[in-house]
């Protein structure tokens, strides 16, 4: 399955999405083109395997750095580090909205622009210039920056009029102070840990891999650094 990429995007800051109107158009204007693609995106053989092993009790409890709920498509109850782009908060008032709710906002602030998306998606060909958009061969969507810079409006939040943000931590933010703790406590009171394709390189994965308890061992499906585990398996899995 294909899925919506943009070429030479950074990642996110947080700090610039608070300070930058225009980041946060750029940000919102790409991420609406892209929602479509993004939910048609399946769970594989991975996320199931590890579905099956909590259904099972041989997983008590799960983290994930992901924020696609591919693992709650796939039957699992994953705490959620750093959050789920499937809802959208107020950074003023905290209110928080499903993404659905804020793509049908965001469509009706921009409904001709919506249209050409749509129209992209259902493989009409050539492109829609006018609307700062080209249909790449790769099934990239190209979004000119005119567009965004000029012409994309974004919604504000109902309840106060704040910036609306979706429920994820972007590099330089933190990872919400329940959140946080919870995921301590568990990785204190295992009796092995697990670690799936993460480097754990963010500071919010290394504590929780810190927290555990130095007598147990932690297995390390990836090539990873030899950070804190007494045992470090490098092995190889399913690409995700």
């Amino acid at each position: 399955m294909r899925m919506v990429k943009y070429l030479n995007v950074r990642s996110m800051l947080y700090i610039e999405f608070v300070r930058s109107s225009r980041a946060r158009r750029r940000y919102w204007a790409r991420s609406y083109a892209g929602w479509r693609r993004f939910l048609a995106a399946q769970p594989n053989a991975a996320h199931r395997a590890l579905a099956s092993l909590e259904k099972f009790g041989r997983i008590n409890y799960m983290v994930t750095q992901n924020v696609d709920r591919l693992h709650h498509h796939a039957g699992s109850d994953p705490l959620e580090l750093h959050g789920t782009v499937y809802s959208v908060v107020c950074l003023k008032c905290g209110n928080s909205i499903n993404r659905d709710s804020f793509q049908d906002r965001v469509k009706a602030l921009n409904p001709k622009w919506a249209a050409a998306i749509e129209s992209l998606e259902c493989g009409d060909p050539g492109s829609d210039k006018s609307f700062g958009m080209q249909q790449r061969p790769d099934a990239d969507i190209e979004i000119d920056a005119k567009f965004w810079e000029e012409d994309f409006e974004i919604p504000n939040c109902q309840q106060c009029g704040g910036i609306l943000k979706p429920d994820v931590v972007f590099f330089g933010d933190n990872v919400p102070k329940e959140r946080a703790e919870k995921a301590k406590e568990t990785a204190r009171e295992c009796d092995g840990f697990l670690v799936i394709g993460s480097s754990v390189m963010t500071m919010s994965a290394f504590r929780i891999v810190r927290y555990m308890n130095k007598d147990i061992i932690a297995y390390f499906l990836a090539q990873l650094y030899d950070i804190v585990s007494t045992l470090n398996l490098r092995m190889y899995y399913m690409d995700t």
